[in-house]
């Protein structure tokens, strides 16, 4: 890290002033093996050179066995985003279709990793699953529950077919995967609920 400041990382060292070189004017950023313990306890590290620095004092520079309560302008912090875990697993067998007078009510399993859940219908006559044609519709994007009644009835002779995908701060999971010889295959997609 390298910029204005020195900044506050997750790293402790030994609280020590036996490092040779330390000191006001010192490039000898880098002495924490072998640090004497014998001086004030554990201590966090700073990272990176600051504004005051000198030449040494760069990217991998590290200041060892600052106490949290030591404040000076020129040290600082970073501010970051927690990195976004896995996208969804597939949703389990768990999808039931069931029957309530003429409408189909829809329950599954959240996709493990999810937060929030979409599903898709389509034709079975407009099987296989994809690109996203007039016969498919998104039912709903988003949602955190686990539930959809679907009120809409398929055209005389033909059926629904339903999938469920999850979804979280990584992205979207898969709506399945299409077999081959049995096996997973290419994940099922939809320009329809993309």
């Amino acid at each position: 890290m390298a910029g204005n400041l020195e900044e506050w990382v997750a790293d402790w060292a030994p609280l020590s002033t036996d490092c040779p070189g330390w000191g006001a004017s010192s490039d000898d950023r880098m002495c924490l093996s072998g640090a004497s313990t014998a001086v004030g306890g554990p201590g966090a590290l700073t990272r990176g050179g600051s504004f005051v620095d000198g030449a040494g004092a760069g990217p991998l520079a590290v200041v060892g066995g600052r106490r949290p309560s030591t404040t000076f302008g020129f040290i600082g912090f970073r501010c970051a985003r927690t990195a976004p875990g896995p996208v969804p697993a597939e949703v389990d067998d768990g999808v039931r279709v069931s029957r309530s007078g003429a409408s189909a009510v829809l329950t599954w399993n959240v996709a493990d990793g999810a937060t929030t859940s979409s599903v898709l219908r389509g034709l079975v006559t407009g099987l296989p699953v994809g690109p996203g044609g007039s016969d498919e519709s998104c039912l709903v994007e988003n949602s955190d529950r686990n539930t959809l009644t679907d009120s809409e009835l398929p055209p005389l002779g033909d059926a629904f077919w339903y999938l469920v995908r999850g979804e979280n701060a990584a992205g979207k999971g898969p709506y399945g995967f299409e077999g081959l010889h049995g096996l997973p295959a290419a994940p099922r997609e939809s320009e329809t609920c993309p």
